[in-house]
């Protein structure tokens, strides 16, 4: 079976070639909210807590941070670390589980069956910034390379393995993992390069939305919201995104999806039209998007907060710089 390297996972799209674009909205209108003080911090997804902080996980590095976007002077504070933890060297999707409990991936990136899902369990900090209780859910042996996580109902996520091209219910009360949704569009190329199929995951009402890396689309496929197996085909919300990776998603249906090499965000219509929302091919404010959250409180649920890993995987001018969180108001 192949196996990927780190180096695979960042070097995707070694051929990449983009085309010269620009944004359709002013540059001025995106603000770094903070970024982390080394190159080479590559910041894989990102929660909202309902304080309006920001919870982050980190692909270069076993780290989960919580960030104040909020404040004055925005910080960040490392929550917990997995350094010298065996079979755990990243930190990728994260969910909210319950108010300020949050269920996150930790693992191997390059070794398929080193998956396990963790909490996070902030009820006892209040509004206080950072403070958590760190616990292991449940191993998932059977993943192969877990990424973008969502809530089902109580207890229960849905998490998508890229490599395997399917979706994974976990009960976090049993343990028991499964695998709940399984198809074509959802799969990886053959070609070993390029491994990740299906990326980012959300829910909106009974459909569940999903972006392919490989294939640069966004579907949705109905499910029953109590055993999470589709009750009605694939389908196509929008084409021409490619390199995408995780999104985020208004209640009307409005997807805001990232575009890793492309350095963008595509704003994505329930009727599938879509145009490019923010940043540009030479955008280095916005190098390499990961991931978006919406913000929760009064003060910024106009807010789209978009986290990026510097421009590791296509360094912008040839310079990758530090993983960042970027705030831009939509209407």
């Amino acid at each position: 079976m192949y196996r990927a390297t780190l180096a695979d996972l960042l070097l995707t799209a070694a051929c990449f070639v983009p085309p010269t674009f620009q944004a359709v909205i002013p540059r001025s209108t995106m603000r770094i909210v903070y970024q982390f003080p080394n190159k080479g911090t590559w910041i894989e997804n990102v929660a909202t807590r309902s304080n309006g902080d920001l919870l982050v996980t980190l692909l270069s590095a076993p780290e989960l941070h919580s960030i104040s976007p909020l404040s004055n002077d925005p910080t960040q504070t490392l929550i917990h670390s997995f350094a010298g933890t065996p079979g755990i060297t990243s930190l990728l999707g994260i969910t909210e589980l319950e108010d300020d409990v949050f269920a996150f991936v930790a693992g191997n990136a390059t070794q398929p069956g080193s998956w396990s899902i963790w909490q996070a369990d902030l009820r006892r900090s209040g509004h206080k910034h950072g403070k958590a209780s760190v616990s292991k859910i449940a191993d998932v042996p059977t993943g192969n390379l877990l990424n973008g996580m969502t809530k089902l109902k109580e207890r229960t996520v849905l998490i998508a393995d890229s490599m395997a091209g399917n979706v994974i219910k976990l009960d976090t009360g049993t343990g028991k993992s499964e695998v709940i949704l399984d198809d074509v569009t959802m799969k990886p190329t053959a070609i070993p390069r390029f491994i990740s199929g299906i990326n980012g995951i959300k829910l909106l009402g009974d459909h569940f939305y999903y972006t392919n890396s490989f294939t640069g689309k966004l579907h949705r496929i109905r499910i029953d919201l109590e055993s999470g197996k589709a009750i009605g085909a694939a389908e196509t919300v929008a084409s021409d995104l490619v390199d995408n990776d995780d999104f985020a998603i208004l209640e009307n249906g409005t997807a805001f999806v990232v575009r890793d090499n492309y350095n963008v965000v595509e704003r994505v219509e329930p009727d599938g039209t879509h145009k490019i929302f923010a940043g540009s091919i030479d955008s280095s404010g916005m190098a390499g998007p990961t991931a978006a959250t919406i913000g929760r409180t009064a003060r910024d649920r106009n807010v789209l907060y978009v986290v990026t890993n510097g421009g590791m995987r296509a360094p912008v001018g040839g310079e990758v710089v530090p993983g960042r969180v970027v705030a831009i108001s939509y209407e």
